[in-house]
C-alpha cells in the first residue's frame, strides 16, 4: 500500500499491552492515518562494513520491544571495559569473524567464527579479542528477558574492580 505524504510513523497503544505501528500522512489537505504491518528493517551491510561499528545497539532502530541486539567489533587485543551481569536478561553471543575469549565467572571459553554462547542471569561476563587474532572479532549479542526491554531497563550490574583473568 502506498501511503501519500507520510509525516511520521510510530507505535500506538491500541489495547492493554498491545501496540500497533501507525503512519500519519497528509496529501492535498487531507490527513490520513494507516495501521501498518509491525516490522522494521535495517541494513547493516556486509561484515567488511562493520569496522566502524565498535558497538551498535539496534533495538531502537528496529523498534524491538522484547529483545535487544548489538553489532560489535572488537579490535585484536581489545576487551570489555568492565565485568557485568544481568539480573533479568540472558545474552546470546554469536561470533562471526575473528578469535577471542569470553570470561564467565571463573571460566574462560575460547571464541572463533561460529561460536555461540548463551549466558544466563547472574553470571559475570567479560570478553576480549585475542591480540593475535587475524582481524577484528565481529560478533552479535542478543539480549532477552521475561518482560519488555522498557520495563526491564538497564539492569546491568557493573564490576570495574575485578581484573580480567587474562590480565592476572
Amino acid at each position: 500500500m502506498v501511503c501519500p505524504g507520510i509525516l511520521d510513523t510510530q507505535y500506538a497503544l491500541v489495547a492493554s499491552g498491545v501496540y500497533a505501528r501507525i503512519a500519519l500522512g497528509q496529501e492535498q489537505g487531507v490527513v490520513y492515518l494507516w495501521l501498518m504491518s509491525d516490522y522494521k528493517a535495517v541494513e547493516l551491510g556486509g561484515l567488511d562494513n562493520w569496522s566502524e561499528a565498535a558497538k551498535r545497539f539496534l533495538e531502537g532502530e528496529i523498534g524491538a520491544q522484547f529483545a535487544g541486539i548489538s553489532v560489535n567489533v572488537t579490535e585484536p587485543g581489545g576487551e570489555s571495559p568492565f565485568w557485568h551481569s544481568h539480573s533479568k536478561l540472558e545474552e546470546i553471543h554469536i561470533v562471526l569473524e575473528g578469535t577471542g575469549e569470553i570470561a564467565l565467572d571463573d571460566e574462560v571459553l575460547q571464541l572463533g567464527p561460529g561460536s555461540v554462547v548463551r549466558v544466563g542471569q547472574g553470571v559475570q561476563r567479560a570478553l576480549r579479542a585475542l591480540p593475535d587474532s587475524d582481524g577484528p572479532m565481529k560478533w552479535l549479542c542478543i539480549r532477552a528477558g521475561g518482560d519488555s526491554l522498557e520495563n526491564i531497563g538497564d539492569d546491568a550490574d557493573l564490576d570495574q574492580e575485578t581484573p580480567f583473568p587474562w590480565n592476572v
